[in-house]
């Protein structure tokens, strides 16, 4: 849960009620909401806009590391302090 931030000046909010947000990024990635739940100890599926994403991740500490194998992704986020 929290706020995680990426070099790429991503930003993503998950909240403890398994709902989030994506603030977009000008006009080309719109914000959005989501929900969210955990498949197994290793990957998050998300709705976003309808769509079903499921990605793999791996939290260290404050480092969350993100892959999306689908889109050949990979985007490692830092906690927000």
């Amino acid at each position: 849960m929290g706020k995680w931030v990426n070099p790429q000046e991503g930003e993503i909010d998950f909240y403890s009620d398994g709902t989030g947000f994506v603030p977009g990024a000008g006009e080309q990635i719109p914000s959005s909401n989501f929900t969210y739940s955990f498949t197994d100890e290793t990957h998050i599926a998300m709705n976003v806009a309808g769509q079903l994403l499921v990605v793999e991740i791996k939290i260290e500490g404050d480092k969350m590391t993100w892959l999306s194998r689908a889109n050949n992704i990979e985007y490692e986020y830092t906690r927000a302090k």
